[in-house]
């Protein structure tokens, strides 16, 4: 099995800031009421639980991320952060992860100028060419150059 990489959506966003705030204030009562020691304790960015749902995936039957995080050496976060798939976020398996693929070469036949940068296109090993027609910048990645492709009604990602 290929990365698949995700994504939070603005509504996973929001609950993992939401999440990360609460983290924040039972840390700042717990060390304030000196019950506990802040050695070993890091607590979450989005990036670090972007990762974290990425090491958690491990197909594409994965539904929900459940985590409940340490909020100081001896305490945990009094709930889990909970993540539902395409509500908070979306799964992007890569393209080179699950298939071969190489840019097209156009011959003279395809009726393409060799300066018409406009049209491209990619050999995927076992599935044939795909023109960028037939491709679409992913909507729900920041990342401008980030092309996605379906093959069998499932989004690949490449770019």
């Amino acid at each position: 099995m290929g990365e698949i990489r995700i994504h939070l959506t603005e509504k996973g966003k929001i609950k993992a800031e939401t999440y990360i705030n609460e983290l924040i204030a039972k840390k700042k009562e717990i060390l304030d009421a000196k019950l506990d020691t802040d050695y070993c304790t890091h607590i979450p960015s989005i990036n670090d639980i972007e990762v974290s749902i990425s090491c958690a995936c491990k197909d594409f039957n994965f539904k929900e991320y459940r985590e409940t995080y340490e909020v100081t050496d001896k305490y945990n976060a009094d709930k889990p952060l909970v993540l539902e798939v395409d509500e908070d976020f979306t799964l992007h398996p890569l393209l080179g992860d699950f298939y071969k693929w190489n840019w097209h070469v156009f011959s003279e036949d395809e009726g393409v100028q060799e300066d018409d940068s406009n049209d491209w296109a990619i050999d995927v090993e076992g599935v044939g060419t795909i023109s960028n027609t037939e491709m679409t910048l992913s909507p729900d990645v920041a990342d401008d150059e980030c092309m996605r492709v379906s093959i069998d009604g499932r989004y690949y990602y490449f770019g």
